[in-house]
């Protein structure tokens, strides 16, 4: 391809570049921080690095809902459905809404809003089932005679109906009065002395009385409970309380031994605890009012040897609760709550995260993380998203937004773009509280993330599933090799201008200059290069300048773009226009005689628009 050799030229390499900042005034900002910097990232020493790309890896024919991980396997809630990521489907009927899971007892736990499943593993067969929980079957009662009375033993169980009773006999008693009248009209299972009897042949059933009657009496047990009865109950809305919780946490006395859930929009102020180790049984009587019920319990964060509970934000209510886990007279564990914070709430039940040194939620007025004095153990919240803040809140939808912690990123994406913080780039800022080094990526319609096997998967609203490319240099090349819109700054100033460069389609890039309150001299033949290599590292950018555009110079606070076409091989010098390679991407300005003034540049435009060929729309101004 013909070239014309630059007059003159300059070299800028840049580094030490910390984030964005869409907080402060263009003129007021750090040189190492932009106003308009899509997706960058900076690696531990602060050399600029372009995030990586992804690809499509699965496509389903519904809106993914929900990833969920289980012995190293994906598994993809899209649409109403459950599926292997091979496609295969469970025949499990779902909410078409989004679904949250939790570890425990080598099982993944399931909450979509409308039911309560897991995924378990057969270790004979190696099938993995989905399925309803099997929920625990509490003795409610021991010790009672055949009239009643007896040692309240176990809650019942919320998630399903059955409890079985035990009682003692005195010899002669042939009838026996259950804890409940007007049970199930359900099979129940009778045993006296450890053998089973059968109905109709040992005993009789009253259910409307909740009354069992044995063909004969059994022998005194002395106390001793001998007869074990376990029946159905049926008591309405109480399995609904677990199905329709869709947030989840794990807490315990110094260790995760319980999980909690709320989430349910029938009760939005409520909470429940599992039993010990025992995510299939819920006790009726484990539960907890949180606040008022104007405010509904959004999600949970543990610090140190408590679990936050944040409610949704009200400027005059509690909205942040702490819950300790003590040892009771009884020696067992109760978990009692405590007002903590007000004025500061969750918006969205999918963006919670935490990381060491931090714990963070997002809220309508930005990501906020919970700071406890060492000294007078006060606690406080304070915002985390300083620098990304004010582009942050005008998001719409934030209730929507969802956010995973990768390697050394807080990834939070909503509306297809991610703010992304680098937690490892700890700051003080402006507002005098701790913040971190923000990040903003664009086209990535993520609806949900999971780290899977080591690399980050996102699903969309279009069925599809996107894996973020694999850094190494083997695998490099099988993803998209960069992202379609970047940040370049300008050869004069880092400080005085940036600019990005937009792949419109596959013949077509879109050049964007955003200057600041200076004038800043450039002319064509400048070419910016983009390289980067396997290890997305050596980005460098050179400016070659022709004295024929030296007469012109933009005017402060004036943005333009040009619209390019591809060169090819015969184009004479001057033609606008790219070239590219999977890695480079080198643009072209050019005229075939100098440019001294502002109808010079309007004559040249005229010429190439009549001509056909794409060129630059600017403000300019005479010198």
């Amino acid at each position: 391809m013909a070239r014309t050799s630059p007059k003159n030229s300059a070299t800028i390499q840049l580094s030490q570049f910390l984030g964005v900042d869409f907080a402060n005034e263009e003129t007021d900002i750090d040189p190492r921080r932009s106003p308009y910097a899509p997706n960058m990232v900076a690696d531990t020493a602060g050399r600029l690095e372009k995030r990586v790309g992804y690809k499509t890896i699965k496509g389903f024919p519904d809106p993914v809902n929900g990833l969920h991980v289980f012995r190293d396997r994906l598994f993809v809630h899209a649409g109403r459905y459950l599926s292997y990521f091979s496609g295969e489907q469970f025949g499990a009927i779902m909410s078409d809404n989004k679904s949250v899971s939790f570890p425990m007892n080598g099982a993944l736990y399931i909450l979509d809003g409308e039911n309560y499943r897991s995924l378990t593993h057969d270790k004979e067969t190696d099938w993995i089932q989905f399925r309803d929980v099997e929920g625990y079957v509490p003795t409610t009662v021991i010790g009672r005679s055949p009239t009643g009375g007896g040692e309240i033993f176990e809650p019942v169980n919320l998630i399903q109906p059955k409890r079985t009773n035990s009682f003692t006999t005195d010899g002669s008693a042939t009838v026996f009065q259950l804890d409940a009248d007007n049970i199930d009209n359900l099979p129940l299972t009778v045993s006296v002395g450890g053998v089973e009897k059968r109905v109709g042949l040992h005993y009789t059933v009253n259910y409307a009385a909740g009354k069992v009657t044995l063909l004969s009496a059994p022998p005194n047990d002395n106390g001793i409970d001998s007869v074990v009865i376990t029946f159905s109950k049926t008591i309405e809305g109480y399995a609904d309380r677990i199905k329709k919780c869709t947030v989840c946490g794990l807490f315990g006395l110094g260790n995760d031994s319980r999980v909690f859930l709320s989430g349910n929009p029938d009760y939005p102020n409520m909470d429940w605890q599992s039993g010990l180790y025992d995510p299939t049984y819920f006790p009726d009587t484990g539960y907890t009012k949180v606040g008022t019920e104007n405010t509904a319990i959004m999600g949970y964060i543990k610090q140190y040897d408590s679990m936050v509970i944040v409610k949704e934000q009200a400027s005059d209510e509690t909205t942040i609760f702490f819950r300790t886990a003590v040892l009771a007279d009884n020696n067992e564990a109760i978990f009692p709550v405590y007002e903590g914070l007000s004025g500061i709430g969750a918006v969205s039940k999918y963006a919670f995260a935490s990381f060491p040194g931090d714990q963070v939620f997002l809220s309508k007025n930005g990501l906020y993380g919970l700071d406890s004095d060492s000294v007078t153990n006060q606690k406080s919240i304070q915002l985390r998203s300083y620098y990304v803040n004010p582009k942050l809140i005008a998001e719409p939808g934030l209730e929507n937004a969802v956010a995973v912690v990768w390697k050394k990123l807080y990834i939070l994406c909503v509306n297809s773009v991610c703010y992304v913080a680098n937690i490892e780039q700890v700051n003080t800022n402006q507002a005098g509280s701790k913040g971190y080094e923000w990040y903003y990526w664009t086209n990535i319609p993520a609806t949900c993330f999971q780290e899977w096997n080591g690399t980050l998967v996102f699903g969309t609203t279009d069925g599809h599933i996107m894996r973020f490319r694999d850094t190494t240099p083997d695998n490099a090349v099988e993803d998209v090799p960069y992202p379609y819109e970047l940040w370049l700054p300008d050869i004069h100033s880092i400080e005085d201008v940036s600019d990005s460069v937009e792949r419109l389609s596959a013949t077509d890039w879109e050049f964007t200059q955003r200057t600041r309150l200076i004038r800043v001299a450039f002319g064509p033949y400048t070419y910016w290069t983009f390289n980067d290599t396997g290890t997305n590292r050596g980005v460098s950018l050179e400016v070659n300048m022709d004295p024929d555009f030296n007469g012109v110079v933009l005017t402060s606070n004036k943005s333009w773009c040009t619209h390019f076409r591809r060169r090819e091989v015969d184009d004479p010098p001057g033609t606008p226009g790219y070239y590219s390679d999977s890695f480079n991407l080198t643009i072209w300005f050019g005229a075939s005689s100098p440019i001294t003034s502002l109808e010079k540049w309007q004559e040249f435009c005229a010429e190439q628009e009549e001509a056909g060929t794409p060129v630059m729309f600017c403000f300019l101004e005479d010198t």
